[in-house]
């Protein structure tokens, strides 16, 4: 099981950890917290977990603690994927502050563990002012949920063996993966089967809802704001990339903004369409292509410590 986290406090982070401890039901998992771009916070939580550094890791029955020195969730995943993963049946992503209930886990495997095409699985939100129309949408049409999703371990091990990297700079990380699964990795053989992610109506988790009269609640819903019109303008690039044009997503290119880049001077029209939303879709576009220092991406994650999942 990965957690990824960046901007979570302490305090939060733990919990979602207790709670994956409890939901695991399973001594012989491991769990690895994989904090991005924040090491102050990679600090505070192994030394507040006590792990200690090890001669020799364990692989299983522990929780372990890795900081990825650059600050992006799909480096972080990249990362997690080609050199983090211990290698299992079965590999879960969850968010830093999604908090698991319990069983969320056991009805995602046994979903999975029941239906031969599926590939992933996928929890469903259960509170939040859009929850249930994102549960509603999930059950009736699929997805891949990045607060509690999973894939299996031989799919995954294909992921890594094409050389499948997610875009680094990608917000919506979990569309992506999903787009991946339900292409069956290869676009230009597969129809899109939505049937790849089994989604669980009794997998889920909580998390602490956004206060209005929270001055830096308030801020971080602008953010996300901003951040879901640049997530649309993802979309519409991986849905050209994979849905139109047929590649295969381990050809996508190294970044997000290359990406958004070859949807935008192949498909002109498509473009033009989105951008007449406002003019916050324009600067959003904008932005995707303001230079950014991508050296650090390549910097590789260093386990910080690890214990005894009991």
């Amino acid at each position: 099981m990965a957690i990824f986290t960046s901007r979570e406090n302490c305090i939060t982070l733990m919990r979602t950890i207790a709670s994956a401890r409890d939901a695991l039901r399973c001594d012989v998992g491991c769990i690895d917290v994989v904090v991005n771009g924040n090491r102050t916070l990679a600090d505070q939580v192994s030394a507040t977990l006590g792990v200690r550094s090890s001669m020799s890791p364990l692989l299983q029955g522990c929780v372990r603690v890795w900081f990825v020195p650059f600050g992006d969730k799909a480096n972080a995943w990249n990362h997690y994927i080609r050199g983090i993963w211990p290698g299992s049946d079965i590999a879960f992503f969850i968010d830093g502050y999604s908090r698991m209930r319990e069983n969320s886990f056991d009805a995602i495997v046994e979903g999975m563990q029941g239906d031969d095409v599926a590939w992933g699985g996928s929890g469903v939100p259960t509170h939040g002012r859009w929850a249930k129309k994102v549960r509603d949408e999930l059950l009736a049409t699929g997805g891949f949920s990045g607060n509690l999703g999973a894939i299996r371990g031989d799919v995954l091990r294909q992921i890594v063996e094409s050389g499948f990297g997610l875009p680094i700079g990608l917000y919506r990380v979990d569309s992506v993966i999903g787009a991946a699964l339900m292409f069956s990795l290869d676009p230009a053989h597969n129809t899109w089967n939505p049937k790849r992610v089994y989604v669980a109506a009794h997998a889920s988790y909580d998390y602490d809802p956004l206060k209005w009269w929270r001055i830096n609640d308030l801020f971080t819903h602008l953010r996300r704001r901003k951040r879901q019109i640049r997530g649309d303008i993802e979309n519409a690039a991986v849905r050209h990339w994979m849905g139109i044009e047929r590649r295969a997503p381990h050809t996508m290119p190294a970044t997000i903004s290359q990406l958004i880049e070859h949807w935008r001077d192949t498909a002109p029209s498509d473009v033009r369409r989105l951008l007449s939303r406002g003019k916050k879709y324009a600067l959003a576009m904008n932005e995707q292509f303001v230079p950014r220092d991508w050296s650090r991406a390549s910097a590789l994650p260093e386990l910080l410590g690890e214990l005894p999942i009991q």
